[in-house]
C-alpha cells in the first residue's frame, strides 16, 4: 500500500479521515471551543426537546447522548495504559543500564554500507534495502552492548531488573520482492558559494514475505508482531505500476492482553482498494473497521477514485457508524472548492451542498437496522473575522436525527455539561499514555 502515488493516497486519506473523525467523535466526546462568534446555518432546532422519540420514529437527540455515554464509558472502562506498563518499564530499565551502545551503531552503519549499490556518487546514491543485510546477535554485557553472533536473524538480549533473561527476536522468511517507486526516493537541494548542490537518494526494498517479532521476558511472550505481504509487481526490476500491480498485506500485533490485527489490505491493478481492521481486548473485540474502496487507472498512472465505503463498530454491535462517499474524487473536488470560496457564501454553500450529495454517513445503535441518526457536512459562519472581509465560512460534521425534529453540530452536541465526565476520563487516558511513554 505503501507504494500508491501522492495525489491518490491524498484523497484516499481524506475520505478515511473524514469518515475516522466521524467515528471517534461520535463515540468519544470532544472538548467543544465555543467562541460566540460562530453560526452553524440549517433548519431545525439544537437539541431534541420531544421526548425519547421527539414524535418520530427514532430516538431524540437526549436519549442517543445517553447511550453514547454509555458506550464510551464502557470503553474507556477496558482500556489502561498501566496494561502497557510492564512493557515501557522494561525498556526504561534496558536504556539506564546501557552505557555503550556503540557496536549497534557500527552494526548498523555497515549494514546499511551493503545496501549501497556500485556506481552510486555522492549526488546520486542508490540503496537496495535488504532485510536479510541486517543480521546478527547483541547482548547487554556490563552496560556494553556486544555482538556475539552471526545468525540469519537480528537479536537482542538482556536481562531485567529481576535478573530474568529477555529476547527482542526479528526474523524473516519465504519470497523476497523488489518494490521501487519515485514516492520512495529523497532529492535535497544545498546552496555553496560555487552554486546549487542537488543530492539525490534513491531508494528500492527487497519486501520479506514474511516478518516475525517477538519480546519474551523470562521465557514469556510479552509482545508480538507477524506481517504476510503477497506482491504482484510486474516489471522485473520492480518497478511500481499502479495499473497492474497488485499487494495484499496482513498483519497481527499483540501487547499483553491486547491485539490489533489486520485482516486484510490490499490494492488490485489500480481498480480497488480495501482495509478490514480489528482491535480487541483478549477475546473481546473493541474497534473494528472495513474499507472498501474502487476507481480505475488510465494510461498516465493517474488514479480516479470512485465509490468508497466504511464500517466502522465499537463494542460488538452496541454502536455501528456506517458511510459512504458515491465518488471520491469528485467529493474532493467540492471539498477543496469550499475552501478555496470562504469568504464568498454562495459558492461556499453550493459546494459543501454538492459534496453532501455524494455523501452518507449513518449512526445505528444496538443491532438495530434503523438509522437513529445522519451526518452531514454543516455551512458555519464566522461574523468576527477581518482582514478586509466580514465573514469567513467553514464546515463542520452536524447530526440530523431520524426523530425528523433536530440536529446539532458535532461540538454543541458534545458539550461539556452532558459528557463533562467522559471528556475528563477520556483526557485522564490520554494523559497517562502520554506519560507512559514519556
Amino acid at each position: 500500500l505503501l507504494f500508491i502515488r501522492f495525489d491518490i493516497m491524498k484523497k484516499i486519506s481524506f475520505i478515511v479521515m473524514l469518515f475516522m473523525a466521524f467515528s471517534l467523535t461520535t463515540f468519544v466526546a470532544c472538548d467543544s471551543s465555543d467562541d460566540g462568534n460562530s453560526t452553524e446555518q440549517g433548519d431545525g432546532n439544537n437539541g431534541g426537546e420531544n421526548g425519547e422519540n421527539g414524535g418520530g420514529n427514532g430516538p431524540s437527540a437526549d436519549a442517543q447522548k445517553q447511550k453514547l455515554e454509555s458506550i464510551a464509558n464502557d470503553l474507556m472502562g477496558k482500556v489502561s495504559a498501566n496494561d502497557f506498563r510492564n512493557i515501557t518499564d522494561l525498556f526504561d530499565y534496558v536504556d539506564r543500564m546501557t552505557t555503550d551502545e556503540s557496536a549497534v551503531e557500527d552494526w548498523y552503519e555497515a549494514c546499511s554500507d551493503a545496501c549501497e549499490l556500485s556506481g552510486s556518487t555522492a549526488s546520486d546514491t542508490r540503496y537496495l534495502w535488504r532485510a536479510s543485510n541486517f543480521y546478527g546477535q547483541f547482548e547487554l554485557q556490563n552496560g556494553r552492548w556486544v555482538k556475539t553472533g552471526s545468525a540469519p536473524n537480528l537479536s537482542f538480549k538482556f536481562r531485567d531488573s529481576n535478573n530474568r533473561e529477555c529476547v527482542l527476536l526479528v526474523t524473516h522468511s519465504g519470497k523476497d520482492t523488489k518494490v521501487h517507486h519515485d514516492e520512495f526516493d529523497e532529492e535535497n537541494w544545498y546552496y555553496t558559494p560555487y552554486g546549487y548542490y542537488t543530492e539525490r537518494v534513491e531508494n528500492a526494498f527487497m519486501i520479506p514475505e514474511n516478518i516475525n517479532i517477538t519480546l519474551t521476558q523470562g521465557g514469556t511472550q510479552l509482545a508480538s508482531a507477524t506481517v504476510r505481504t503477497t506482491l504482484g509487481i510486474s516489471d522485473p526490476d520492480g518497478e511500481v505500476r499502479l495499473s497492474t500491480d497488485r499487494a495484499e498485506v496482513t498483519a497481527t500485533m499483540r501487547v499483553n492482553d491486547y491485539t490489533f490485527v489486520v485482516d486484510n489490505a490490499a490494492v488490485n491493478a489500480g481498480s480497488s482498494a480495501s482495509l478490514s481492521a480489528r482491535f480487541q481486548k483478549g477475546s473481546e473485540t473493541l474497534f473494528s473497521t472495513q474499507i472498501q474502496a474502487a476507481g480505475y487507472t488510465n494510461a498516465d498512472e493517474e488514479v480516479t477514485v470512485k465509490d468508497a465505503t466504511m464500517t466502522t463498530e465499537v463494542l460488538g454491535n452496541r454502536l455501528r457508524i456506517a458511510g459512504a462517499v458515491s465518488d471520491v474524487s469528485r467529493f474532493y473536488d467540492y471539498i477543496e472548492d469550499a475552501n478555496n470560496n470562504e469568504y464568498d457564501e454562495n459558492r461556499f454553500k453550493t459546494a459543501v451542498e454538492r459534496a453532501n450529495g455524494l455523501l452518507d454517513v449513518k449512526v445505528y445503535f444496538d443491532g438495530n437496522a434503523t438509522a437513529s441518526s445522519t451526518v452531514k457536512l454543516c455551512p458555519v459562519v464566522d461574523t468576527d473575522y477581518y482582514y478586509g472581509y466580514s465573514e469567513k465560512w467553514s464546515f463542520g460534521p452536524a447530526f440530523y436525527f431520524s426523530d425528523g425534529t433536530s440536529y446539532s453540530m458535532f461540538d454543541d452536541y458534545f458539550d461539556d455539561d452532558v459528557f463533562e465526565d467522559i471528556i475528563e476520563r477520556f483526557e485522564r487516558l490520554m494523559d497517562d499514555f502520554i506519560d507512559l511513554v514519556e
